[in-house]
């Protein structure tokens, strides 16, 4: 049965590498005891907001589902795939944070729990759909070729992604937009009864106080380009 949710821990982060990446998840942690203060991107220092207050971010842990395309490592050791089963991390702050806590307010009501009420076994899936980064000169950048929504630049394929590297290595700019995700929710059904109960031995487990977090988030557990601002 699902577990009511009321961080930190050793698994690896999922990566996203390739456009249409996806991870699968079966959730297994608590937001309240998985919200820390994320770092600063550039200096790694504990993030502040302009307002003075700490920048927080969630680290959410799943135990990986049967459709799960994204990977876990890092350029120089490697890329390994996800399998069923694994356990692993994502960080979400900022706009990605909200993704989540949208998607987490339009659950209904399940097995005792209120609508909105997120629980262990709830089945997240992350999905990279592309690329976006701010820009300080929309109309140039509208000019050079790109989409422009609301201040940032905005990337849908691989090509548009390499041909901004391109442009922004040339005047030295930022080679690391952010990564945009889709975010989906739903409560596990019986067919993911399996999954569920996994995601509850996690939850009850709490391996995110057992072992010491590495900071950053986003993908490595280390400040990098998942952890890029929105």
């Amino acid at each position: 049965m699902a577990i009511g949710i009321e961080q930190g821990g050793g698994s690896p982060f999922a990566k996203f590498q390739n456009l249409g990446d996806t991870l699968v998840g079966a959730f297994g942690s608590n937001p309240k005891e998985c919200t820390r203060q994320r770092r600063n991107f550039d200096t790694g220092e504990p993030a502040i907001k302009s307002d003075g207050k700490p920048a927080l971010e969630e680290v959410m842990h799943f135990v990986a589902m049967p459709g799960t395309t994204a990977s876990t490592g890092d350029a120089d050791k490697g890329y390994e795939p996800i399998q069923p089963g694994d356990q692993v991390r994502f960080s979400v702050f900022g706009y990605k944070w909200g993704q989540v806590i949208d998607a987490r307010k339009a659950l209904p009501a399940h097995a005792g729990f209120r609508a909105g009420q997120p629980c262990s076994g709830d089945v997240y899936e992350i999905t990279l759909t592309g690329w976006s980064a701010e820009t300080k000169n929309p109309d140039a950048a509208t000019r050079a070729g790109f989409t422009v929504v609301d201040g940032r630049i905005v990337l849908t394929s691989q090509e548009q992604k390499d041909q901004y590297v391109l442009a922004q290595s040339r005047n030295g700019g930022n080679t690391n937009p952010a990564k945009d995700y889709t975010v989906t929710i739903r409560r596990p059904t019986a067919a993911d009864k399996a999954w569920e109960q996994q995601a509850d031995e996690m939850y009850l487990a709490k391996p995110w106080l057992k072992a010491p977090a590495t900071v950053g988030g986003g993908g490595s557990g280390e400040p990098g380009p998942d952890d890029e601002p929105f």
